[in-house]
């Protein structure tokens, strides 16, 4: 038996026992509450963060969202080439549909495979580097020209090319009342939620297409 400093009587070990038994059971459900609440938290980051990166609900890869038309002018050892009239005739394989960076990624391969003229082959003489270290030196850079073009193409294609799809233009085009800002939504609230949404988009895409340009050659 053992005495409890400042307190009058006496406590058995048992009592002891069953004292530290209860407040391990207290942290133990305290520390499962605590990695619950870390799970639904880590779950509504990836939510968000998916819903930034990429969202196949809202951001398509389509023929019918674009607006201009997009053409590779020749220069050997390219061939003109209608971007537009190429995806119009363009089907995504099941493989790649889930995902649209993987859908635009595909489509560029199929681009490549028909760009260069008389000898479609010419195309692997050519690489696009997103970064100074290059793991074949011999190859030539893909025309910065024809890289402009296939940005400007594929943002079009995913209904985020307008003009004034730009950051510093929201206060302008809202107080100009522009027909882009109008047809974001029925108020200048929703707009504006839409307008950044799809400012976030394009910035990701823009990095993205790069990217897809240098994994499809």
């Amino acid at each position: 038996m053992y005495r409890l400093r400042g307190k009058v009587g006496f406590v058995t070990l048992k009592h002891l026992n069953q004292h530290c038994s209860l407040q391990v059971n207290l942290l133990l459900t305290k520390n499962r509450d605590l990695e619950s609440q870390i799970h639904v938290l880590r779950q509504i980051c990836n939510k968000l963060t998916s819903g930034i990166s990429e969202s196949s609900s809202t951001i398509s890869f389509s023929p019918d969202n674009l607006k201009k038309q997009h053409i590779i002018k020749r220069s050997s050892p390219f061939k003109e080439l209608n971007l537009n009239e190429l995806l119009a005739g363009y089907t995504a394989p099941s493989r790649v549909k889930h995902k649209t960076s993987l859908v635009i990624n595909d489509f560029l391969r199929v681009i490549f495979r028909q760009v260069c003229g008389p000898d479609p082959s010419d195309i692997w003489n050519f690489a696009h580097r997103t970064s100074n270290v290059s793991r074949k030196p011999d190859l030539q850079d893909l025309p910065e020209s024809i890289v402009i073009t296939l940005n400007d193409f594929v943002l079009d294609a995913l209904s985020l090319g307008n003009e004034d799809l730009e950051g510093y233009r929201l206060n302008s085009i809202r107080s100009l009342r522009t027909s882009y800002w109008i047809s974001l939504g029925t108020s200048d609230e929703e707009r504006e939620k839409k307008f950044n949404y799809l400012l976030e988009q394009k910035t990701f895409y823009c990095g993205q297409i790069r990217t897809c340009i240098a994994e499809a050659l």
